[in-house]
């Protein structure tokens, strides 16, 4: 993997041979970190910035640093503007990419090109979405559920699975799949709504 696009969740964690870096991305700040000591804030603002900024277009990169933390010696950051998403460039590659998410957040498939989304949820139950042709995906859980995602030649999506789901909760939402499948309004990409905390590894 040559690049990793920072997407809405909790955090990323890459694993280096020799440090384990944490990203983390909200609006207009990436804060990158090592522990609690050692972490870099980048911030993109405006062009009216003291001197010391780095121009970037119309905008600039305005850092923060405490401790020791040489970043760059694993990835760059390529972020155009205020509307682009950022993206990690990898100047080594990691031994491991995960990214943790909260209930409620969502996982956008065909968004990047990800074989496997390799999901631990906090029940210790498991699930992987393994790509499958150029747009379609199979799923299996470790409770048995399982079926595929597929793009149809008219634009939608055909969703087959099996296995016994679960009796509905409180709010109508519970079940085996540990999902809720909705698609994105900006580009038609299916996204999955976790309904638990969970771990993703990227492969």
């Amino acid at each position: 993997m040559k690049s990793l696009l920072l997407l809405t969740c909790s955090k990323v964690c890459l694993q280096f041979s020799d440090v384990e870096i944490f990203v983390q991305y909200c609006g207009e700040k990436i804060k990158i970190s090592k522990d609690e000591n050692n972490y870099t804030t980048i911030s993109l603002k405006n062009q009216r910035v003291p001197y010391k900024m780095t121009m970037l277009g119309g905008f600039t990169f305005s850092e923060e640093k405490k401790g020791q933390l040489n970043f760059r010696k694993y990835f760059t950051i390529d972020w155009h503007d205020d509307l682009a998403i950022p993206e990690l460039i990898f100047c080594l590659q990691p031994d491991k990419i995960r990214r943790d998410y909260s209930k409620g957040q969502k996982i956008e498939l065909g968004i990047e090109n990800i074989r496997n989304y390799h999901v631990k949820y906090e029940d210790e139950i498991t699930a992987d979405f393994t790509l499958s042709g150029e747009t379609g995906y199979n799923f299996s859980f470790s409770t048995g559920f399982s079926g595929s995602i597929n793009k149809d030649a008219d634009g939608t999506h055909s969703i087959k699975f099996k296995g016994v789901r679960a009796d509905a909760d409180e709010d109508g939402y519970r079940s085996e799949s540990k999902f809720i499948i909705s698609r994105s309004k900006y580009t038609d990409n299916l996204l999955l709504i976790l309904q638990d905390n969970a771990s993703v590894f990227l492969e």
